[in-house]
């Protein structure tokens, strides 16, 4: 993770950022600067991971980044929004790499960006167009993939011409496996929410969640079981049932939600035990106090004055 990151201040007059929302423009700022930025300026930033740290509902989150997409003199970014990955296709040529140990880093980190992402190939031209200092099979590779997407456009719009219009069937994600299990822990967590907090919410890309499901499972080393038990009680707290909306959320503030809900259970724990030492305490004490007045031949003092158990527990002589 970067320690810092640098807006320009022509960010906040630009044309672009002009007449868009308070919301969009504090979108850009983050995706400039969050914790999830990279040198690359492509990276997954799921809409529940901005939510969480602007605070900013998901469906104003996804107005947003959609407002991102089609400003002005161009997209200031491109998203998918089922993959969750961003692109921000100026970042390098606002800061770009100063020496060769840069470009390789961010060659290593477009290595590690999927290539079923709707913004992959703008990614490449946009390496090819502001990359610097790259090592000299990355630009090879990056000259094969450019030709190779413009080869591809080429015969779509050959087929355009030749042939009735029509809907180009999508991609399937090869590398995203989702389980019938991840699919339906993702129905359930919007089905509990729906349920119990919002039931105008409406239907998300359960495929998405599911992946963010799965990536739980493989990456996280999380089991099924836990993550149903870590929502359920996350959507039962106070705090929390406002939060954690989705998959993606839960697995964000996975550690958090883990270690207040250990506190809190201990917590619960020693307080039952202390009920129970005090009611022992009690018993003890109204116990010994039994025995106390058996051992002094029955006699307890009432108001300084002594009265003695048995046939002369009555000083006053009344029947």
């Amino acid at each position: 993770m970067r320690e810092y990151g640098r807006i320009f201040i022509s960010f906040w007059t630009s044309a672009n950022m002009r007449g868009l929302s308070s919301d969009a423009r504090a979108l850009g700022a983050y995706l400039l600067t969050g914790p999830h930025t990279t040198a690359l300026g492509c990276f997954r930033c799921p809409v529940g991971y901005v939510s969480d740290d602007l605070e900013i509902p998901p469906e104003r989150v996804r107005k947003a980044f959609h407002d991102l997409c089609e400003t002005k003199n161009g997209p200031f970014i491109y998203y998918d929004f089922d993959a969750g990955w961003v692109l921000i296709p100026k970042f390098l040529k606002w800061e770009p790499p100063q020496n060769p140990n840069m470009g390789k880093n961010i060659a290593g980190l477009f290595e590690n960006v999927p290539d079923y992402i709707q913004c992959y190939k703008h990614l490449v031209y946009s390496l090819r167009e502001y990359g610097r200092h790259l090592p000299p099979e990355t630009i090879n590779r990056l000259k094969t993939l450019s030709n190779g997407f413009a080869n591809q456009d080429q015969d779509q719009d050959q087929e355009v011409r030749e042939d009735p219009p029509e809907k180009p069937a999508s991609k399937p994600p090869a590398t995203r496996k989702v389980s019938d299990e991840d699919m339906a822990i993702a129905t359930w967590i919007f089905e509990t929410i729906r349920d119990r907090h919002a039931p105008d919410i409406k239907k998300p890309n359960l495929t998405a969640w599911a992946n963010d499901v799965r990536l739980m499972r493989e990456r996280d080393g999380r089991a099924p079981e836990h993550i149903r038990a870590l929502f359920e009680w996350a959507t039962g707290h106070h705090f929390w049932h406002g939060n954690i909306l989705s998959p993606a959320s839960l697995r964000k503030q996975w550690t958090k939600l883990a270690v207040q809900r250990k506190n809190e259970r201990e917590e619960g724990k020693s307080g039952g035990r202390k009920k129970q030492q005090d009611g022992r305490s009690a018993r003890e004490r109204a116990q010994a106090s039994f025995q106390g007045d058996h051992q002094n031949g029955g006699e307890r003092t009432v108001d300084g004055e002594t009265i003695r158990d048995g046939s002369d527990d009555n000083p006053a002589g009344h029947d």
